[in-house]
């Protein structure tokens, strides 16, 4: 009976180690939830490691925005806006500007409890956020991930006003010193719309100095002192429509308005007066060697040739704009432009009052200008006489040359130059000196700024 009973148990444990039915739904259920969780790990692994990037891609913005804001805070009661990401506001530190663009930054919605310090120290910024990612298949290890970025950028100082800009977008040496020639633009700078890979160029013995230099393009040459910058924002022309035939007609003068002279030739000593009214040359004005020209204040408009003479003199000191004449504007009339040759004199003052405030010299427009990469006409300003120039000179559809020897503005308190293309092109030794205290002569400076923000890096 024990046998019997024995061997019974045994063939029954022997069918059941045989027997396999249900081992695998066995082994998947207590295998499932591991599997289940290691898989949900994963998937807020990669969830949290996108975070961290998202995270750190969005504070570097927000430290580059907020040191660009720093760099052109506005000084004055006025609010600006940058396009609609930062609402400038002069109360406004860099530190809330950051915490402002992080807080307003979609990429980051699926975060919690973003925490932002930012710290100002001379002229770095730094900004440091925490935050966290809620788990979702891992939660039952653990509710969140915690994420953390820093950045610190390179402030800019105050934004640097400009005194010479190349317009021309497109053109090889926008801007250009060769020769022996010398540019000194004081507490301002210099700027080449250019995107060519020489916008910028300084050539032979040839050197420029300013506050700082800035090409959309690239530069050529060791004459620059500082080294300037490449691949900057384009300007727009700070002038553009404010001069143009329509806007002198609706602020009330008529242009062209009748020739008040023809071919004029200076043979002797002259004054002209403008009065409240334009005063136009047609056919140019050419003043001859030894002899004085003198315009008193107002505006005169010139078709055609202003021709300086060696030893000529152009004396318009007493708030004179000098407006260079489009030819479309008068029929059976040219371009207008000016060529003085050496040792010839020019001294000219803007008015500080009136449409053409601070405006020495203006021609809003060339006929023929098609916006390429040459210029409609060219200005040429010849040095070895006495250049005496106060005020903006705006000639934007125009290549201004100023070559030869000398001195020009050594003594002018303030002077600034906006043109399609500028070259100054020394052949002895030239020094022209551009920038100044617009306010000591109760004149306004080129509006805008140089864009500072081009210049702020990440450095951490």
């Amino acid at each position: 009976m024990h046998s019997s009973m024995q061997s019974n148990t045994l063939k029954s444990l022997g069918r059941f180690h045989k027997d396999q039915q249900g081992t695998v739904a066995v082994m998947f259920g207590l295998l499932a939830i591991p599997m289940v969780l290691f898989v949900g790990l994963a998937v807020d692994y990669s969830r949290a490691l996108s975070a961290d990037r998202d995270l750190q891609e969005a504070v570097d913005a927000a430290t580059l925005a907020a040191a660009i804001y720093k760099a052109n805070e506005p000084t004055s009661g006025t609010n600006t806006s940058s396009g609609g990401t930062i609402s400038q506001d002069e109360r406004k530190t860099a530190k809330q500007v950051a915490i402002d663009y992080l807080s307003q930054n979609a990429a980051l919605r699926y975060m919690k409890n973003i925490l932002t310090e930012a710290q100002e120290n001379n002229n770095t910024l730094q900004v440091k956020v925490s935050a966290e990612v809620p788990a979702t298949f891992a939660k039952l290890v653990f509710e969140k991930f915690d994420v953390k970025a820093e950045a610190k950028s390179r402030m800019a100082g105050e934004p640097i006003p400009m005194c010479l800009l190349g317009l021309n977008p497109t053109a090889s040496e926008a801007v250009k010193a060769w020769g022996s020639g010398e540019v000194f633009a004081t507490n301002c700078a210099v700027l080449s719309n250019s995107t060519s890979t020489t916008g910028l160029v300084t050539g032979g013995s040839a050197t420029m100095e300013a506050t700082a230099f800035c090409s959309a393009g690239g530069s050529s040459g060791d004459g620059f002192t500082p080294k300037p910058y490449t691949k900057c924002d384009q300007q727009d022309d700070p002038y553009e429509n404010r001069f143009t035939k329509s806007a002198l007609s609706t602020a009330g003068y008529t242009v062209p308005g009748p020739c008040m002279q023809t071919d004029y030739v200076a043979k002797q000593n002259v004054t002209f007066n403008a009065g409240n009214s334009i005063y136009t040359f047609c056919g140019g004005l050419d003043i001859r060697s030894n002899k004085t020209v003198t315009l008193g204040p107002g505006i005169y408009l010139i078709f055609g040739e202003l021709h300086i003479n060696a030893n000529a003199t152009l004396d318009a000191r007493q708030g004179t704009t000098i407006i260079f004449g489009d030819s479309s504007w008068m029929s059976g009339q040219e371009n207008g432009y000016i060529d003085m040759q050496g040792n010839g004199n020019l001294l000219l003052t803007a008015p500080t009052t009136g449409l053409t405030a601070s405006m020495a010299v203006i021609q809003p427009s060339v006929s023929g200008y098609n916006g390429s990469s040459t210029s409609g006409n060219q200005h040429t300003i010849t040095g070895g006489g006495n250049i005496e120039m106060v005020g903006n000179w705006y000639t934007p559809q125009s290549k201004t040359l100023i070559t030869g020897n000398g001195t020009i503005n050594g003594g002018s308190a303030y002077f600034s130059m906006v043109s399609d293309t500028v070259e100054v092109d020394g052949n002895g030794s030239l020094t022209i000196r551009a920038g100044g205290d617009p306010a000591s002569v109760t004149m306004t400076a080129i509006p805008g700024r140089m864009t500072m923000g081009r210049f702020i890096t990440l450095i951490e």
